[in-house]
């Protein structure tokens, strides 16, 4: 549902409460750009700001993404198999529609559900399989701004709630 100022109380409050040392962010609120699936869809989309080394590594390692607006919905429907529709903050598998793996009546809802100015439209890609674990994804926890440990998820197929998630501790 829209809504103007979705958070505006809670971040007040937490703000107050971090200005009077009452309250400490950890995470700390600029990561909130990297978390953001439109990120993405920025490198693709100004490529050409980046140095060619940036560019490279763009290319290599960020599967092409989109911002789900710019798209035509008639190409992403008839190209269902080879893309990933995503909310710009879906996490664990809520708000991940891959293509390949719903029906065209699905993908076709879940486009015209879609919120315009959240959503992205990601080129599908075949990740590498732990035998034991299938798709392992990765990621870092962070302690004030210091790396702290490991996270890994893994799971068979598109993530849902059943992904196994394992947290690791880094010592210095």
């Amino acid at each position: 549902m829209p809504d103007e100022e979705p958070l505006r109380e809670p971040l007040e409050l937490l703000f107050d409460a971090m200005l009077d040392r009452r309250c400490a962010v950890i995470n700390p609120f600029g990561s909130v750009l990297t978390q953001n699936k439109r990120a993405l869809a920025f490198f693709w989309e100004h490529l050409h700001r980046f140095s060619p080394g940036a560019q490279a590594v763009i290319q290599r390692h960020v599967p092409l993404t989109r911002r789900l607006e710019i798209m035509h919905p008639e190409q992403l429907i008839a190209e269902r198999a080879d893309w990933v529709l995503k909310s710009d903050y879906g996490a664990e598998g809520s708000e991940v529609v891959v293509g390949r793996a719903v029906t065209d009546e699905v993908f076709r809802a879940t486009l015209a559900h879609a919120r315009p100015g959240r959503w992205i439209a990601q080129r599908h890609f075949e990740a590498r399989k732990d035998p034991r674990l299938g798709v392992i994804n990765h990621g870092v926890f962070l302690v004030a701004g210091e790396a702290a440990g490991l996270y890994l998820r893994g799971q068979e197929g598109p993530t849902d709630e059943r992904a196994l998630s394992v947290p690791v501790l880094v010592q210095a």
